[in-house]
């Protein structure tokens, strides 16, 4: 789902029945997934994953967000071994194609 909206910084408060459950510990955007991912400390039982937050922003509106599936991450690196093969690939056919001997290797 798509969420629009300000984006949360740290320390800004999940909001649960008008209560704070929780703070925003860090949030950025990420390249890998193509939107803004966070962190935050929430009560237990507000930790299900597709499970909607409310958070409070620093001039009190309130945005919405959802508890995600972790990790955000690639843990088997596959799509640096990915980006790997195909830059070995691209560089293999572009020394082949060079006309000079002086090609050099690049590290991706």
């Amino acid at each position: 789902e798509s969420h629009t909206g300000d984006t949360p910084k740290e320390c800004h408060l999940v909001i649960e029945g008008g209560e704070i459950a929780g703070r925003v510990t860090s949030v950025a955007f990420s390249p890998n997934v193509g939107r803004w991912i966070g962190l935050a400390f929430v009560r237990p039982d507000m930790t299900e994953v597709g499970r909607p937050l409310q958070i409070r922003l620093s001039d009190k509106r309130i945005v919405a967000a959802e508890v995600c599936a972790t990790p955000f991450f690639d843990p088997k690196d596959e799509r640096q071994k990915e980006a790997f093969i195909v830059a070995s690939v691209s560089a293999a056919a572009a020394a082949s194609a060079a006309p000079s001997p002086a090609s050099k290797e690049v590290a991706l």
